[in-house]
């Protein structure tokens, strides 16, 4: 018989002879990967959840800042040697921003923003332009979008907070001062993003006079171009907002919130770590005899480690393929609810990473054990001596001439 498959008889026949300490070995191993599985996709099921909480992006699609110029207001296409000369090329490469022009009012909740929509622009030539549709900001309306300069559609948290419904009327008072304005609601809309900008942004038409002219843009900037923004006019003259992604935001804070849970499975694998190292230095104790027959039939300690790797290696892939389809069921009954299929990437990733970590952490449990048992000679098996992994010589000299006091 070859080599290879003495090992395997070996190992074959020590785990089958051995039923208690493999099954303590396989429940253990078995209960450390489903339960670090299912912890991992409960914790990415809660930070999903969060981070869906979210209604959706600060602004409109992956812009994250707004500029306004108040009290004044530029053709939309002659403003754009401007922001060419002041924010550089890349600001052109935008596949499309969004410009209004707005004015500001004090309103319901405070300040509140109306937004009269003027040309979008597509390329970076400013040349391919279409009329910006009010649903920019909108992914839904009870009523319709407004259509004369004195009618507004108002986003739905400011109108539950205020009390409006379409054909309410609504009195603002011009932040810069004069004489109230008054509008008509004709739409309650449904914003597209959460925040300040979506909560107080009320839609309006665009007036006979003001053709191309806006002094508002919704873009997207890093913050050098912020900075070379603010620092290349006069500072009361612009204004500029930078937004945080919501999304982003909340998965940060999701993950934060939920690791500790994350962190309870990580330290119960650990401990299964610490039980299989226990296990095997107890069963190393127990099969000195059986170790010391090896050692004098002439297996070496490659060979007996292999063997007693071999069964380990055994009760760890009967666990893993018992480990599935329990950890299958329980994620699908009790922690996916229905929100994931039962199958792909998302589903079985956690199972993969927990199989992974486990070999890893009984590799090093048992490493100790398993190294005992490969350096040990018959005779210190046989008598119960002491083993040791690294020997050290000393080295014993006797006095010299050299070393008496004078």
């Amino acid at each position: 018989m070859s080599r290879s498959r003495t090992v395997s008889s070996l190992a074959s026949r020590n785990t089958l002879r051995s039923p208690g300490r493999t099954a303590v070995l396989f429940l253990l191993l078995t209960a450390a990967i489903v339960g670090r599985s299912t912890a991992a996709l409960a914790v990415q099921g809660l930070c999903h959840k969060a981070t869906a909480a979210v209604e959706g992006e600060a602004l409109l699609g992956a812009t994250n800042c707004t500029i306004f110029f108040p009290g004044v207001s530029y053709n939309a296409k002659a403003i754009q040697p401007y922001f060419t000369r002041t924010l550089g090329r890349t600001y052109l490469a935008q596949q499309g921003f969004w410009n209004a022009l707005a004015e500001r009012y004090w309103g319901p909740g405070g300040l509140v923003t109306v937004l009269r929509p003027g040309p979008l622009y597509r390329d970076s030539r400013a040349s391919a332009k279409v009329q910006c549709p009010p649903s920019a900001l909108a992914k839904g309306i009870e009523g319709r979008y407004p259509a004369a300069p004195d009618e507004v559609a108002v986003p739905a948290p400011l109108a539950s907070e205020a009390g409006l419904k379409v054909g309410s009327r609504l009195e603002l008072l011009p932040v810069a001062g004069g004489a109230p304005a008054t509008f008509t609601v004709t739409g309650i809309y449904i914003p597209r993003g959460s925040g300040p900008f979506h909560e107080s942004a009320l839609v309006s038409a665009a007036t006979p006079e003001q053709g191309d002219e806006v002094n508002f843009f919704v873009v997207r900037l890093d913050e050098g171009a912020v900075g070379r923004l603010l620092s290349g006019r006069d500072p009361a003259s612009v204004e500029v907002v930078t937004y945080a992604d919501p999304v982003e935001s909340m998965e940060l804070l999701a993950r934060a919130a939920y690791g500790a849970k994350a962190a309870v499975a990580e330290t119960g694998v650990s401990l299964a770590g610490v039980v299989v190292l226990v296990v095997l230095l107890v069963a190393f104790i127990e099969r000195r005899r059986e170790v010391t027959v090896y050692k004098m039939v002439g297996m070496d300690g490659a060979s007996i480690l292999r063997v007693l790797a071999t069964e380990l290696a055994v009760i760890l892939v009967t666990a893993d393929a018992v480990a599935a389809p329990v950890y299958r069921l329980v994620a699908t009954r009790l922690v996916l609810d229905g929100q994931a299929a039962a199958s792909g990437t998302a589903l079985w990733s956690p199972f993969l990473t927990s199989v992974l970590w486990t070999a890893a952490v009984v590799a090093l449990g048992a490493s100790y054990p398993l190294a005992l048992t490969s350096v040990a000679t018959a005779g210190q098996l046989s008598s119960g001596s002491r083993i040791y992994l690294i020997r050290r010589r000393q080295l014993l000299r006797g006095w010299t001439d050299d070393d008496l006091p004078r």
